[in-house]
């Protein structure tokens, strides 16, 4: 829009070159401003951050002072007029298309982030391939001698066509099933870990008898799910999808078994220093006894986490953290995480039960490797420190889950059986068989010690 608003004012405003001459100094300034604006997003605007959003509009109110009030006169005018970098503006377009197919690629067929030499590597690519498109296909097409809009349009549905034919075939083919893969001789491993993540909600659907339940917003929450006669201690755990792995778990172990009564209650930690929030109202929360937050704990969680414990002191319940569990290697793009490119590799040739043991044992220290590397840099580090003081400051229990995923000692983190059935669909959710083995392992080393002692 703000684009449009200026192409208007450009063609249809008054001599804007004029203006500038006239008011030169004040041109300078916003002209140099808007270079500002946009080098300030570059720098310090980050993941964290929502966008697009309100932070957007200081880049593009940046570009918009750049195109007004930097002309050949100006300074900044006369940088940005610059002759390589006008050619980086001309092949502009064919970077834009050419450079995310070139990252996903390369993306697709790595866990691991590139090097530096990689990137120069691709960006070098990403420029010849723009260059070339442009010379080739965009300038010629934008030359109406060569190419009217009839071509335009012919070449379009041709193109739409083509890409439409062969979607729909990878669609209903459900991806070429036919095709020979690499596990396909695997016992029990499951390739789609999407698949893996829908089931992990078993336990809970077949609870709630719904099979929409899932992370939040769950009217099946606010039900009553105790037995209020005197057996077993209530322990209500709370929290996002990281909640229902650690629910699946307890519902797996025997201690816990035996000394609780469970629920669940799906929600974003953040949301709780609303008062009014319906989660305290909840026939659950006030027939608990124990709480057990769990969840991928954000910045925003953490900052609202005192006025949460105070809430649930104030109402007498006793109150547990578990930690932010760290995240493995995993790739966002195909949905792979670090078993599944590490059986590729391990596998390529030829993986059964014959060798499944010795597979399971060098994956299992990859997985170690991986968290012994990167978790003292990692953002769960970071807020688990901050956990540990906020917990340590409101005398309330904190648990560890690295404490049952990995065995320290023995320099392995567990992340599959001898069948290849993964424990984790992601970088960090449990699957059902994960739940399973972790809800045994949290009975062999007493990871709820502090809960039994309540």
């Amino acid at each position: 829009m703000a684009g449009a608003l200026v192409a208007f004012y450009l063609l249809y405003g008054r001599n804007n070159n004029e203006l500038v001459e006239k008011n030169r100094l004040l041109s300078e300034l916003l002209g140099g401003l808007g270079l500002g604006l946009i080098l300030l997003s570059l720098i310090f605007y980050n993941e964290s951050m929502s966008l697009p959003s309100l932070y957007t509009v200081v880049p593009v109110f940046g570009v918009v002072l750049v195109i007004l009030f930097s002309t050949k006169a100006t300074v900044i005018g006369k940088l940005l007029g610059f002759q390589p970098l006008v050619g980086v503006g001309l092949i502009s377009y064919s970077l834009y298309l050419w450079h995310q197919p070139i990252l996903v690629f390369s993306k697709h067929r790595s866990i691991e982030s590139q090097n530096i030499s990689e990137i120069l590597l691709l960006l070098f690519t990403t420029f010849v391939l723009a260059y070339l498109s442009w010379k080739f296909i965009e300038k010629p097409f934008r030359n109406k001698k060569k190419i009217d809009r009839n071509k335009i349009f012919a070449f379009s549905v041709l193109g739409s066509l083509f890409f439409i034919i062969i979607g729909s075939l990878g669609h209903f083919k459900n991806g070429f099933d036919e095709r020979q893969f690499w596990f396909s001789n695997l016992l029990s491993y499951e390739f789609d870990n999407r698949k893996l993540g829908q089931q992990s909600w078993d336990i809970l659907r077949d609870r709630s008898e719904n099979t929409e339940y899932k992370v939040d917003s769950n009217d099946y929450d606010s039900e009553l799910w105790f037995d209020l006669r005197p057996t077993k201690q209530r322990l209500l755990v709370v929290g996002n999808s990281h909640s229902k792995d650690i629910f699946n778990v307890l519902y797996n172990s025997k201690t816990a078994s035996k000394r609780y009564q469970l629920a669940r209650y799906g929600v974003q930690i953040k949301d709780l220093d609303r008062r009014a929030h319906g989660f305290y109202s909840s026939n659950n929360y006030l027939e608990s006894e124990v709480i057990l937050l769990a969840t991928r704990f954000s910045l925003r969680d953490v900052i609202s986490l005192p006025v949460i414990i105070n809430k649930l002191q104030a109402d007498g319940k006793s109150v547990f953290i578990v930690k932010r569990i760290f995240d493995f290697q995993y790739n966002i793009i195909n949905f792979k995480n670090l078993a599944d490119f590490q059986l590729s590799k391990l596998c390529s040739n030829s993986c059964d039960k014959n060798n499944s043991i010795e597979i399971k044992d060098k994956i299992d220290r990859a997985y170690f490797e991986n968290y012994i590397e990167e978790y003292q840099e990692s953002k769960s580090h970071r807020i688990n420190n901050t956990l540990e003081k906020i917990a340590m400051e409101h005398h309330v229990q904190i648990l560890d889950r690295m404490d049952y995923v990995c065995d320290r000692k023995n320099k392995r983190c567990f992340s599959m059986n001898n069948d290849f059935e993964k424990y984790f669909y992601d970088y960090g959710h449990h699957t059902l068989e994960g739940a399973q083995y972790f809800g045994n392992r949290v009975d062999k080393i007493d990871w709820l010690e502090n809960l039994v002692r309540f």
